[in-house]
């Protein structure tokens, strides 16, 4: 008698749920791996990969899709509905990250270039709000803070103060969000969550997904996601 054949999960036509929807997941897409290590079985033995609670990190969840690989962060398996499929024969996974990853955000606007944007609280903001905000091209929360603060100024030059202390707080806490949210704002929507430690790999992986993509800010496409990977499934 023959070996079973292993399988694995498949996210189902039409049953993409919400969680997997703001993932930017599509369905066909083929589960390969759990946090780096391959992965075989149902539904059921998904969930048990998954912290209980939503204070413990989220897993790493490795997909393939056509015949790129890519991972992405994800708190929950229910991502929509699942099916079995075998498991792809000889395919590869790729190498962990180089440090501490995220999910980065891949953004397309209406001219049909994309950009990657962090999803961390920005030191800089914290440290030097102008700037960050300038660097980001956040002209909508520029002209807000500024306009803000020269209110403040004629008021009391000594308000402006604790004010823009409070600003820059605010904005290392929510900038990721106002980012995403101007961005959307001009026209952009988001195409792909990448799980990855440096926004070059996660140019790297979205141009492997998308050969035809134009970055935004030039070429970022080298860097250890650019490299072929090398640990087999076992």
């Amino acid at each position: 008698m023959s070996d079973a054949i292993p399988t694995t999960l498949a996210l189902a036509p039409g049953g993409l749920a919400r969680a997997g929807w703001s993932l930017c997941l599509r369905p066909g897409d083929v589960l390969l791996a759990v946090d780096g290590r391959a992965f075989t079985g149902t539904a059921e033995d998904l969930a048990l990969r998954f912290p209980m609670t939503l204070a413990e990190p989220p897993v790493v969840l490795t997909f393939l899709r056509g015949d790129v690989v890519f991972s992405v962060f994800a708190a929950t398996p229910a991502l929509g509905q699942w099916d079995p499929v075998a498991l792809p024969v000889g395919q590869t996974l790729p190498e962990p990250p180089a440090g501490p990853a995220q999910n980065w955000v891949v953004m397309r606007d209406g001219a049909g270039l994309f950009e990657v944007l962090d999803q961390t609280p920005p030191l800089l903001a914290l440290i030097a709000a102008p700037l960050w905000l300038l660097q980001m091209r956040l002209w909508l929360t520029l002209a807000t803070h500024a306009a803000t603060l020269a209110v403040a100024g004629v008021v009391s030059p000594w308000l402006a103060l604790p004010l823009y202390a409070a600003l820059s707080l605010h904005l290392w806490r929510r900038g990721p969000r106002i980012l995403l949210s101007e961005r959307r704002i001009a026209g952009a929507i988001p195409v792909a969550f990448l799980a990855a430690a440096t926004e070059a790999e996660a140019v790297a992986t979205f141009l492997r997904l998308d050969p035809a993509a134009q970055y935004r800010w030039g070429s970022k496409a080298a860097g250890p996601a650019a490299q072929d990977p090398d640990t087999a499934l076992a």
